[in-house]
């Protein structure tokens, strides 16, 4: 991962604790480079993520403030745009652990062609795993993955982080994706797996997630209760002039 996402990622941290109070001044850009042993440039990179997402704004000659719509934001909610796994999402909320329901290997069907850009001769990897937080289900992830894209996968890796596995062992970085959000009812696996009744709604994300270089590498469907958190999505007026020290 970028050093700007990883500070970007702290920092909302803070704000959401309440170490950073709201309508107050951030740190300026030259400490927080100091704190994190960092350049000013990857500073603004990790601040143009939090003022996009809606988490700060910015006032020319004064300095970046945190929104009060910020706390707003449940420890469970997720932006549209974010795309990082389970596992690193909620790495301060608990402990993430994973229980396999499913590792096989196969061809893909039209559709995993389609999204994932393989020939029907390319073996992928066939994968649910129940994902729980501090002991309780949080999502149902049904992935899809090429050989090729990311080899060597075993049970060891989907107990912990695939992201992980990923970005330490190929050194490889996870780059954007396209997101699809819908309710649905729950299935009579969500109901065994997530502890719900069968009228209880279901979250699911689909998405397909891309390297730096555009190449598709997942191809996935979550299923989330609905006592756990929301997709945010922010939408901003545009406005002039760039983020201040």
């Amino acid at each position: 991962m970028p050093k700007y996402e990883e500070i970007s990622q702290e920092l909302m941290e803070r704000i959401k604790s309440g170490r950073y109070p709201v309508n107050q001044p951030l740190p300026r850009q030259n400490d927080l480079a100091a704190e994190f042993k960092t350049s000013r440039m990857t500073i603004q990179q990790a601040l143009k993520i939090l003022v996009d997402a809606g988490y700060l704004y910015s006032i020319r000659g004064s300095g970046t403030y945190i929104r009060q719509s910020a706390l707003q934001i449940s420890k469970l909610d997720t932006l549209a745009s974010e795309y990082h796994g389970a596992t690193y999402r909620l790495r301060n909320q608990g402990q993430v652990t994973s229980k396999i329901l499913r590792f096989d290997t196969r061809f893909p069907d039209q559709n995993e062609r389609d999204n994932l850009l393989i020939k029907e001769t390319d073996p992928v990897y066939d994968i649910c795993r129940v994902r729980y937080l501090n002991q309780q289900p949080y999502a149902i992830e049904y992935t899809v993955m090429p050989f090729k894209a990311v080899p060597g996968i075993t049970r060891a890796v989907l107990l912990k982080s695939i992201y992980s596995y990923i970005e330490h062992h190929f050194g490889r970085q996870i780059g954007s994706s396209y997101r699809i959000v819908r309710a649905d009812k729950a299935t009579t696996v969500d109901q065994t797996e997530l502890a719900l009744g069968p009228c209880d709604p279901i979250l699911e994300v689909s998405q397909v997630v891309y390297f730096e270089d555009g190449t598709p590498f997942e191809l996935s469907h979550s299923r989330h209760p609905y006592t756990q958190g929301n997709v945010i999505i922010v939408n901003q007026k545009k406005t002039k002039g760039h983020i201040k020290k």
